[in-house]
């Protein structure tokens, strides 16, 4: 049923079955939009007793009383009928009804102030009290009757439950209760204004503390969402400027609650706790009280700018920019000694979205934190062997990053280091071996003198580029079957970005590393090569390994030519898509001496099926003709007919 405003609801409410004449003729009369005396002369037939009795018609009462609250003002007797069906709905078993009498209560605070808190905030306590936990004592509800309440031609004959009755809702329909009643506190507040500040302040802010503070802390996340609700309007409607200030206690309760909200596992509660807190520092002085908060949320913000949900992360940067302006790195710098914790507990975390986040502001920060380069080269460096391809992903980058801008300090870690980069290498997603070969590449470029490591790694990039010759041979058929049958997806962890489950893997220190087994064991051995690519584009952006690269040419060309198994497609796409950037990195004049060599296996690639490796094959084509010159490329293809009938069709036409 539409209730977002009285007309849809009206609508709404005559599409219904089995109503009774006197509300189809007074929703008739209302849809022909009179004013609004009329509107409020028709509340008693909707909040009257009917039998039996309907929660579409309740809920079309209070809407209307909500959105006619000033006129409702002057008619004494409805007023009094609306607070009173206000009164006996306030735990009524369906949830849309006690939202819309939340709603109705506000609007009548608007009106007449305080004196409306006043006359509901013992009742509400009293069911907040009841559904604020986990009772034991709670009753079965009778399945057949709950669930006959929810269909209007079996009406229920009354509530199951309120303040002062023994019968008790189920665990899920008590927390339901619980958030529609703290949306009825966050309507009044809302309805209130300024006027609520004396309530909020009596007794020493315990509605602050017995209704918001225990809200954002809630197992539920639809109570905490609802807290920083509450929170948001604080901010906008009631507090005034500096008020802060004058208060400090309360502002660092608000900023603990903050900080729970804003590592929320749930992408909903942390962007509406990321609203509170835009509205928590937008009202605070920029000079004199945001700083006395930073510490605890700067962290937090800076890793929400790049959580996993859209949304969160969008805001985060808007507030971002809104609170901060150019100040940002500044204040960063400033509290850099917080962040550096908050992101190295971040990289430990249950949600692998969180990990991967941490790791991103792990790298955005090191160039700022020298004193801290080790604390967070550990944490990245554990979060490689991260069991979530994206936290390990994003892991690569960081620790690339750390050893880039750090490299005396990193030199003692680079045995663990290389060792889960070429793990990573030949991961099963084609995003994490090329991380892992950027990483290698920045080894190269952050110690460009060490001959050693350099041989190393060419050695490495040699080896890696010949297992796809020893991959087992399989059909395309064979292929689709295994991909369809339950064995290739056995054994897989599961995880979500909302989970509680325990990760398999914690924080480990510097003696947990894993040691006794080959983690890359189950790695196919094309991705071997598929990452080797990588490794080698990686390597022509490296002066000093240049020459080392052109001589692991033949090799690309030898995995591209392979075809005995159907991952052969995914090596002619990487080569295709890599070998532009490799000619760009070596130049032009270097290049062309050695382009020919690829053109036997471009020329297969095109004539080839698999559409992605041929669009990359046409798309490299065109970018090879426009790096060493069309005329160039086109007289190279002249040496060969099936170069010049495969290859030259391809071409952008000249002018």
């Amino acid at each position: 049923m539409e209730l977002s405003n009285v007309e849809s609801a009206l609508r709404s409410l005559l599409r219904r079955e089995n109503l009774p004449a006197s509300i189809i003729e007074a929703a008739e009369t209302l849809m022909q939009k009179p004013s609004s005396d009329v509107f409020v002369s028709m509340i008693p037939r909707f909040l009257g007793t009917l039998d039996p009795p309907r929660w579409d018609v309740l809920a079309v009462g209070f809407l209307i009383a909500s959105a006619h609250a000033l006129t409702l003002d002057a008619h004494s007797d409805t007023w009094e009928l609306v607070v009173d069906r206000c009164h006996a709905n306030l735990e009524h078993l369906e949830p849309r009804v006690r939202r819309l009498v939340g709603k109705a209560l506000g609007a009548l605070s608007a009106v007449r102030g305080a004196g409306v808190y006043d006359a509901f905030r013992e009742e509400l306590m009293d069911i907040i009290e009841c559904n604020i936990t986990r009772s034991p004592e709670f009753e079965e509800v009778n399945e057949e009757e709950y669930f006959s309440y929810f269909d209007t031609s079996i009406p229920l004959a009354s509530p199951l439950s309120t303040p002062t009755s023994p019968h008790r809702l189920d665990d899920i329909s008590g927390f339901k209760s619980l958030e529609t009643t703290l949306l009825t506190f966050k309507s009044l507040v809302q309805g209130l204004g300024p006027a609520f500040l004396a309530a909020l302040e009596a007794d020493d802010f315990a509605f602050f503390h017995s209704i918001v503070v225990r809200s954002v802390k809630h197992g539920n996340r639809h109570v905490r969402n609802v807290g920083f609700e509450t929170l948001h309007v604080l901010h906008k409607s009631v507090l005034p400027p500096r008020y802060i200030m004058a208060h400090p206690s309360l502002g660092h309760a608000i900023a603990d609650c903050l900080v729970r909200g804003l590592q929320d596992p749930w992408s909903e509660v942390r962007l509406t706790a990321s609203q509170a807190t835009r509205s928590f520092l937008l009202l605070c002085d920029v000079h004199d009280e945001r700083p006395l908060f930073y510490a605890k949320l700067v962290p937090r913000m800076c890793l929400n700018r790049h959580y996993v949900a859209d949304g969160v992360k969008a805001y985060s940067r808007d507030t971002w920019a809104k609170v901060m302006g150019e100040t940002g790195r500044h204040v960063v710098a400033q509290f850099t000694a917080e962040c550096v914790q908050c992101y190295v507990d971040a990289t430990d975390a249950d949600n692998p979205f969180v990990r991967e986040a941490a790791c991103i502001c792990i790298g955005e920060l090191v160039a700022r934190v020298q004193p801290h380069v080790l604390d967070l080269l550990r944490a990245a460096r554990i979060c490689l062997q991260d069991d979530v391809f994206t936290v390990s992903d994003a892991a690569c980058a960081a620790s690339s990053q750390v050893v880039l801008a750090f490299p005396t300090e990193c030199r003692a870690s680079l045995p663990a280091l290389l060792k889960w980069w070429t793990v990573h290498l030949s991961d099963d997603v084609w995003s994490v071996r090329e991380d892992a070969a950027v990483a290698l590449g920045s080894v190269l470029r952050a110690y460009p003198t060490d001959e050693a490591l350099r041989k190393q790694i060419v050695e490495l990039a040699a080896t890696f580029l010949g297992k796809a010759k020893d991959q087992p041979a399989m059909s395309q058929a064979a292929y689709d079957a295994l991909v369809k049958s339950e064995v290739a997806h056995s054994t897989k962890q599961r995880f979500s970005c909302c989970s509680f489950e325990p990760r398999q893997l914690k924080r480990a220190t510097d003696h947990d590393l894993c040691h006794d087994h080959d983690p890359a064991a189950g790695h196919a051995l094309w991705s071997h090569t598929d990452g080797a690519i990588y490794l080698v584009r990686e390597m022509c952006a490296t002066k000093e390994a240049q020459a080392d690269a052109i001589a692991l040419f033949p090799a690309l060309v030898d995995a591209s030519i392979l075809r005995h198994f159907p991952q052969t497609s995914i090596l002619q796409e990487t080569l295709w898509k890599q070998l532009p950037v490799i000619g760009a990195s070596l130049g032009k004049q270097v290049f062309k001496r050695h382009i020919e060599l690829f053109f036997d296996p471009l020329a297969l690639t095109l004539q080839g099926t698999h559409r992605l490796a041929k669009f990359a094959a046409v798309e490299c084509t065109k970018q090879l003709s426009q790096l060493i010159g069309p005329s160039i490329f086109r007289g190279r293809l002249d040496a060969n007919s099936m170069w010049l009938a495969v290859i030259a069709p391809h071409l952008d036409p000249q002018p």
